[in-house]
């Protein structure tokens, strides 16, 4: 008679023991399933685990650098379009300016251009002087550049204006109000 009660709490732990490992180990397998196909590339892929211990942390974890990775891919689908957009313009200003012999015509046409593509209120082009000191404007756009052509404007080539600073760090300098950064 012991043996057979025996017998039956063995049996009967046993099933409790599968029924609580199985209740322990299913929401890990579908975790670790789910990792899987974030680390395959599907981004679509919703962790439904629930809980407040271990695993439910994990899962919302998991979930959170979900969104993260979709975000950062979409952000970087955004700046590769406009890189490539940038590279298209580049490609047609240096098609149609290469089309040009006269460095004036070539100046103006290319000012014109890039303040079309760009939808941009005002472009102006510098080069520099015979002494290397100064920055001489030999193209802008609209009435202003044309004054401003007119007086034949000039800055010194140094960092006491955004463009002397771009020309002698050799780097764009990008400012969103330029009545601001001066």
């Amino acid at each position: 008679r012991i043996l057979r009660y025996a017998a039956l709490i063995l049996v009967i732990s046993m099933v409790v023991g599968f029924f609580i490992t199985n209740r322990m180990v299913t929401p890990l397998r579908d975790l670790a399933q789910a990792a899987e196909q974030l680390g395959a590339g599907d981004l679509d892929q919703v962790v439904h685990v629930t809980g407040r211990n271990e695993i439910g942390v994990l899962a919302s974890s998991l979930n959170t650098m979900r969104e993260q990775l979709r975000d950062l891919f979409q952000n970087l689908e955004e700046r590769v379009s406009r890189r490539t957009q940038d590279l298209e313009l580049a490609a047609e200003v240096g098609r149609r300016l290469s089309l040009l012999s006269d460095l004036e015509t070539m100046l103006t046409e290319a000012g014109e251009i890039i303040r079309q593509r760009f939808d941009l209120y005002y472009v102006q082009i510098y080069l520099t002087d015979d002494t290397n000191r100064f920055l001489v404007l030999r193209s802008g756009t609209g009435e202003v550049g044309q004054s401003l052509l007119m007086r034949r404007h000039r800055l010194p080539l140094d960092r006491s204006s955004l463009n002397g600073t771009a020309a002698v760090e050799r780097q764009p300098v990008i400012v969103e109000n330029t009545a601001e950064s001066l």
